[in-house]
């Protein structure tokens, strides 16, 4: 690490000077230090219960989950559902309707914390 000394109060331009004599390596270091600080200056900070809120949101259900229920309705509109299909089916919904009652439980929780409507909060997801 290259070393260089600066006075106690240091201008931008005096600190750019400083920097210009950063060999190659320690000026990428340093940029990409600078390019965090200013991302969390200028990024909004989430409170822990918003970032809660949305990581329940954001929560999909497990792509093999998924795959079987709409794999399931797809033979159901076909009509060519078993018995066995159809009560699977039947499981298979209610474990989606349940998740996306979470999810909408959360939305209305967000919105509520951010004092917005919640149709406001839903659009401003898009």
């Amino acid at each position: 690490m290259t070393m260089v000394a600066i006075e106690a109060q240091i201008s931008t331009e005096q600190l750019l000077q400083v920097v210009e004599r950063l060999p190659p390596e320690e000026l990428t270091r340093l940029l990409n230090h600078v390019l965090v600080l200013r991302a969390q200056h200028v990024a909004p900070t989430l409170s822990p219960d918003e970032t809660a809120l949305l990581t329940r949101i954001n929560a999909t259900l497990p792509p093999e989950l998924r795959s079987r229920y709409e794999q399931l309705i797809c033979v159901r509109e076909e009509e060519m559902i078993t018995p066995e299909q159809l009560t699977e089916l039947a499981t298979l919904t209610q474990q989606v309707e349940a998740h996306d009652a979470q999810r909408l439980e959360a939305l209305v929780a967000l919105a509520t914390l951010r004092q917005v409507p919640l149709p406001t909060l839903m659009d401003s997801r898009r």
